[in-house]
Order: structure tokens, then sequence, then C-alpha cells
């Protein structure tokens, strides 16, 4: 069910949240199994999103099929998100979302991957299961346009006839200039509370909103909030992405939710857990995709720090023992996209309302 009262609204008055304070977040608080059956997501202006049909997720490797699975997400994907043409539209950002024609990713790529990561959904293959589960689920044009032309008059549209320059210049005052987002400019302990909001109810279409409403690039948000909160045992933005994971029909997980915001330039947390009763709370599968993600990001988002930082090579030989194949099928199939450098920061924490815990019997949010 959509959530016509805003971000920080749940459908059910059983899971009434108070955002008014924060507080320490229980990093362990029980989660319910992920029904098999399809639901939806709304966001302001947009159209529903499918963001738990966990079912089906394997994706053919023939060209054209992962095209038609994204196409049948939501009609707006049949058309270019930015020039609305409707041929050679095949591309898609994978952080942004949205589906695009061969001369609108060309203006992408030339913004740069911090901006907007392209790809090809016939050319390129997509063995990761967090992007195939964006890509099924997430991409979505009239969400992206419900967020990021929100405000644009008709008479500064581009049509699919435009020439590079308007192009370039058009797609940059979109995405970099986030000229038409409405309430933008979001100042940090909104666009905090925005972010918790969307992780807590596991939606990728809220994220999408708080990430373009925020003043300051989520890297920059979740660094200053981890030099805030320096010293504190709260949880990281990372590890809270991390728990809120969905099941699929197989019985395996898919860390959708923590993939989207790594994507976005989340910053990663490099304290793997070491201590044995630590690492019996956190899911193998958690724990693999932990690594996979520090082998890619580590030596580029070396952003959690501590006194005594926690990376893949201090843990124990028994816990690496404990990793199935899913690390290594995960560190082949993950390509690097940020080649930014970006300084150490302090550790990434986050502090959220005691009334987040969920109840054993609690089905995700609608």
């Amino acid at each position: 069910m959509p959530h016509p009262q805003g971000p920080f609204h749940h459908g059910s008055t059983t899971k009434a949240r108070s955002f008014e304070r924060l507080t320490h977040l229980p990093l362990f608080a029980p989660l319910a199994p992920l029904s098999s059956s399809s639901s939806t997501t709304s966001i302001s202006g947009g159209s529903p999103v499918h963001t738990h049909n966990a079912q089906g997720l394997a994706l053919h490797s023939g060209h054209g099929i992962l095209l038609q699975r994204v196409q049948a997400v939501h009609s707006s994907n049949l058309r270019c998100c930015d020039c609305g043409a409707n041929r050679t539209v095949d591309w898609v950002s994978i952080n942004l979302l949205c589906v695009l024609c061969i001369k609108c990713s060309g203006a992408h790529r030339s913004l740069g991957s911090h901006v907007s990561k392209v790809r090809s959904l016939t050319l390129d293959s997509f063995r990761d299961a967090e992007q195939r589960y964006l890509l099924r689920h997430s991409v979505n044009n009239s969400v992206v346009n419900a967020i990021y032309a929100a405000t644009l008059a008709p008479g500064d549209a581009i049509a699919a006839h435009a020439s590079d320059s308007d192009r370039a210049a058009f797609v940059r005052d979109k995405y970099v200039l986030r000229k038409w987002v409405s309430g933008t400019q979001q100042g940090y302990d909104t666009s905090l509370k925005s972010l918790i909001a969307g992780i807590h109810e596991e939606s990728v279409a809220k994220l999408q909103r708080a990430i373009a409403q925020s003043k300051e690039p989520l890297r920059v948000v979740s660094q200053r909030y981890s030099t805030e909160s320096e010293g504190s045992n709260n949880v990281s933005l990372f590890k809270y992405a991390l728990k809120h994971n969905w099941r699929r029909s197989d019985g395996s997980l898919v860390f959708a939710i923590a993939e989207f915001l790594l994507l976005n330039d989340l910053v990663i947390d490099t304290n793997v857990p070491t201590d044995p009763e630590t690492v019996k709370k956190w899911p193998v599968e958690a724990l693999d995709y932990w690594h996979a993600k520090l082998d890619v990001y580590g030596d580029v988002f070396l952003s959690i720090d501590s006194k005594h930082r926690e990376t893949k090579d201090d843990v124990p030989p028994m816990l690496r023992s404990q990793s199935t194949n899913t690390h290594k099928k995960r560190q082949s199939s993950i390509k690097r996209w940020s080649l930014a450098s970006i300084p150490k920061a302090p550790q990434n924490i986050i502090s959220m309302h005691k009334s987040l815990r969920r109840a054993k019997k609690d089905s995700p949010p609608s």
C-alpha cells in the first residue's frame, strides 16, 4: 500500500513510529521473514514501485531478456526518462534507477560515475544478485521524474530530437543542479531522518527521494554523522541497511537496500565483526556480502575507522571458513564504479528511536 502521509508514516497503525528524537538503535532487532508475495511502495507524485517481491529473481543471460523485464516493471520504462525517445531505450543508470536512450546515456556518462552509473541492458552482464533485484523491482522512470522533474515546466523539457548541447545541459540541470526537485536543499538533520526512514521501511523509492532532496551528497551526510557520533556504540548506516534484507523464494538473502546505498556512495563499514558471539548473530550470507563489498570499496571508501579497525584481514580463519561460494561469486561479478579517493573518516554510526524495534511477527511494510 502507498504511504500517503509522507516518508515517516507506516500504513499500519500497529507500526507507527516516532522520529521526534533519536536514540540508540539495537542492531539485532529481530526481523520477520519476508513474504514471497509482491507488494508495492510509492512516493508522492510517483507510481507504485515493487520493492519486496523476491520470487523469480534469476535473470536469463540472453540479450533482450533483461531489457524486457525492466520494461515490464512500469510502462514509463518504454521511453527515455529524460527526452522521451522510444528508440534505443536500452541503457540504465543503476544508481538513479532510470532507463535511458543511447543519446541521453552519453549525457549521463559525461556527468561522471559519481552522479550516474550507466550500463547497457543488452550488452552488459548483471550477475550480482542485488543489482539484478534492483533492476527487476526498482527501476521506474515515473518515480525518477516525480522526483527530479517535479517542478519542470513543459517549455523546459527536451524532446528526442534535442541537440547534443541542449541534451547535456538539460541532464546536468536535472541531476547535478537538481533544478526541478521539489523540497531540495534539505538540511543535515532532515536528510538523516529521511534516510533512516527509507532504510527502516525498506523503500528504495523513499531513499531515492531522500538522496535527491538532501543539500549534501550521501557520502558527506554519513561522514558528518560519523564525526559527530565517534565513540558511541550505535549502528552504522551500512550495518542497519545490511540487516534490512529480503529473503528470496529459495531461502537465500538479497541485500538490495545496502546495494542501492553503496551505489550512491554510502561509506562502507570496515569493522567486520570478529567476536564469536557477535558473529553468530549475523547470517553467513551477510558476512559474505560484507567481505565482497570491502574487496570492491574497501580501498576507496576507507570511511569507517576506529582505534582498532577490523578489516577482512583481521577475520580469524574460523570465520573465513564459514563462508560459502557466495563470496567468490559476488566478488567476481561486482565492478568498481567510483574511482575517486575518499579521505578516511571516523566511525559512521547512527542513532534511532527505540520504537523502531520490530516485533518477531511483524510483516514487511506494505
